[in-house]
């Protein structure tokens, strides 16, 4: 979703050069999801990505354009009517915003089918193109690193066109990650790699890495705060008292009391923790645990 909304930022600048360009005044450049569509007051009801609700009005004269996920060139663009806008699409408008309203003079569209199959190919060829594991060591004067994935460790090469990226604080969704460079890749880091993989050789011509730092915790609960989303727990290894944030970006779900009590038993096994049965958590403060 990050590179779709590049895709589309990429399309707004050229927009407001095109803006300038004509002397028109300077317009504002609203991005979100449709929520609803008003066909009589040819209006959209917007969700900006912060969560804000924006109303775009749709005037005669304003340009209605649909492209492919990802694409920025507007050359490919096609023309569309009101009509052709669904809930569900992502929508940049490009106008004068007043308060919470938008007076459009261009709309840009990207379907919410095609952006569905173009994640769902995105996930296939991470799947199939792509590694996860930890940094091992690095190699700076030829930028490149070693990743162990599993009982398997490869030599990660990096090309003028890899794009590096650093998951949020918050998150280890793609999607939330932010631009970086190999020089911030430190070992220990955790790791995806997508790009060209040779299995025999064991090496990966990167196109695309994410990494970053998450810890890992497992512990019994101790409190629950629902109201401030935090969980407090005893570490079962440090025998310290750790608190997690919850956020609206975490990913919780419950083991079920077989899986918990097998981790409980490898933890006590390993470190001579508590008694077998301990439920298992993962989790850090305002991190995830997982990827």
């Amino acid at each position: 979703m990050k590179r779709l909304l590049s895709a589309l930022c990429v399309i707004a600048s050229a927009l407001a050069g095109t803006a300038a360009a004509q002397t028109q005044p300077a317009a504002d450049r609203t991005l979100g999801e449709v929520t609803s569509l008003n066909a009589d007051q040819r209006s959209v009801v917007l969700k900006e990505d912060k969560g804000a609700l924006v109303i775009v009005n749709v005037g005669d004269k304003t340009s209605l354009l649909r492209v492919p996920p990802g694409e920025t060139d507007l050359k490919k663009a096609a023309r569309i009517t009101f009509g052709d806008i669904g809930v569900g699409d992502r929508l940049l408008a490009v106008g004068p915003k007043s308060e919470a309203k938008v007076e459009a003079r261009t709309i840009v569209v990207m379907n919410q089918a095609d952006l569905a199959r173009k994640q769902q190919r995105d996930q296939e060829e991470w799947q199939k193109r792509g590694i996860s594991g930890i940094v091992a060591g690095s190699e700076p004067a030829l930028r490149a690193f070693t990743a162990t994935a599993g009982d398997k460790k490869y030599k990660v090469v990096s090309t003028d066109r890899t794009e590096y990226r650093r998951y949020a604080p918050d998150s280890a969704k793609y999607s939330d990650s932010k631009e970086s460079a190999f020089a911030e890749l430190k070992p220990g880091d955790q790791v995806r790699v997508l790009g060209n993989k040779d299995e025999e050789a064991l090496t990966v011509t990167a196109e695309r890495v994410v990494f970053g730092t998450f810890a890992r915790v497992a512990g019994l609960i101790t409190a629950v705060n629902a109201e401030s989303g935090e969980i407090r727990l005893t570490d079962l290894i440090t025998k310290k008292p750790v608190t997690i944030q919850v956020t609206a970006r975490s990913n919780t779900r419950r083991l079920p009391e077989g899986i918990a009590g097998m981790l409980a038993q490898r933890l006590h096994n390993r470190q001579g923790g508590p008694p077998p049965g301990a439920s298992g958590r993962s989790g850090a403060p305002a991190r995830p645990a997982r990827w």
